[in-house]
């Protein structure tokens, strides 16, 4: 095998691994662009959700807030031991907030005497005997922070309601004050569970992103984990999760995603489009090869030529040269023998015509022919000489 041919076999391996390793940057490239559209994607789906359900629950507590400011203004212009207006005021706003399409129901609302006994009730009406709601967690704050919402760790309703199999509720509660700042009661509600879980899963836009709420140190209230428990601190070490005191209660919101499906759904999705990118840069990648390596091969055709020209000019050079110098040896050679054929010839000549005065002997004429004979034969044997 020649010593080109082995260059270009060389040559033609080079080209093929280097194509192997641009394929392969190309393809690991994509692949983190595309984990990287997976993570931002995960990201901002988190993220929205954590924005859309903060949004509505700060907006459900602001308006219980109001309507519970409203109706605690209106109790304490009445005096405590008076329970039927109490009751009929309730039953008024209870019956009004049913009336208006919210996102939320109340179950029921209350009035709660100083000693956190609850002695009217919209449900029930006047309670006789009163209902024990010391066991309630706003019961420690209402009387230190009047006209402040106050939550409840969730439990069931109470008076339990046996018509709706007693739901779980979370409870909340105000402090209501008279107008020398004295504590008169407390009105109580509820949010139904079940109310704020649907909402804010319809919310969610994607079901691959979980929520939990949790309640200042206690375990997390409700959470969408598929069947799992979690502590608030476990679902901070979730990947692309955010977690956020909601302001105004006591409720910590935690947004977090099932990283796994998530992942796996994405790429159920993006990896055929991976493929066809994928794909699509290597036939191309192809193409460029191919012609490249045909500019390649038809650039070695070319020097290839241009040498084999450039060694017939000098071939031709050299032998050019070779026939000036021939050409000189030969004029040299024949010089003296054509000179003295010249010579001989034209004296001769002249005698025969008696141009000359000068007397030739016969023999002398003789050696004369025989000096002309000798110069023919060397003309002869010098352009043979030549023409070999």
């Amino acid at each position: 095998m020649s010593l080109q041919k082995i260059l270009d076999k060389f040559n033609r391996y080079l080209w093929f691994f280097g194509f192997c390793i641009l394929a392969v940057t190309i393809f690991m490239v994509i692949g983190w662009t595309v984990e990287s559209q997976l993570n931002r994607k995960i990201d901002e789906e988190v993220l929205e959700a954590k924005n859309n359900i903060e949004k509505h629950l700060l907006t459900m507590f602001e308006d219980t807030r109001e309507i519970m400011l409203s109706v605690g203004k209106e109790i304490s212009k009445t005096p405590p031991s008076n329970l039927y207006p109490i009751w009929l005021l309730l039953r008024e706003v209870f019956n009004h907030a049913k009336s208006v399409k919210r996102s939320y129901t109340l179950p029921e609302m209350a009035w709660v005497n100083p000693h956190m006994f609850q002695i009217v009730n919209t449900r029930m009406g006047i309670l006789d005997p009163p209902i024990d709601l010391s066991v309630r967690d706003y019961s420690k704050h209402v009387s230190r922070q009047p006209w402040h919402l106050h939550f409840a760790s969730p439990g069931p309703i109470l008076p339990p309601d046996e018509k709706n199999n007693s739901p779980l509720i979370l409870p909340f509660g105000m402090g209501i004050t008279d107008k020398e700042g004295s504590f008169i009661g407390t009105v109580v509600g509820a949010f139904y569970m079940q109310d704020i879980f649907n909402k804010i899963n319809a919310l969610l836009q994607n079901k691959l992103v979980h929520f939990a709420l949790f309640l200042e140190g206690d375990e997390g209230i409700f959470a969408q984990t598929q069947g799992k428990d979690f502590k608030k601190e476990e679902l901070s070490s979730f990947p692309f999760s955010y977690i956020i005191k909601l302001s105004g209660t006591p409720l910590t919101l935690v947004t977090y995603s099932d990283y796994p499906t998530f992942k796996r759904e994405y790429y159920r999705t993006a990896l055929p489009l991976l493929f066809k990118w994928f794909g699509t840069v290597i036939c191309i990648a192809t193409l460029i090869y191919a012609f490249c390596y045909g500019i390649k091969k038809q650039n070695q055709h070319l020097v290839i030529a241009k040498i084999r020209l450039g060694l017939a000019i000098e071939v031709a050079a050299l032998a050019n040269a070779e026939r000036d110098r021939m050409m000189k040896r030969f004029r040299e050679k024949v010089e003296e023998p054509f000179g003295s054929l010249v010579i001989y010839i034209e004296i001769l000549s002249k005698y025969l015509k008696d141009e000359i005065d000068l007397e030739i002997s016969d023999e002398k004429q003789i050696q004369f022919l025989e000096k002309v004979k000798m110069a023919v034969f060397d003309l002869e044997i010098i352009t043979r000489q030549a023409l070999k």
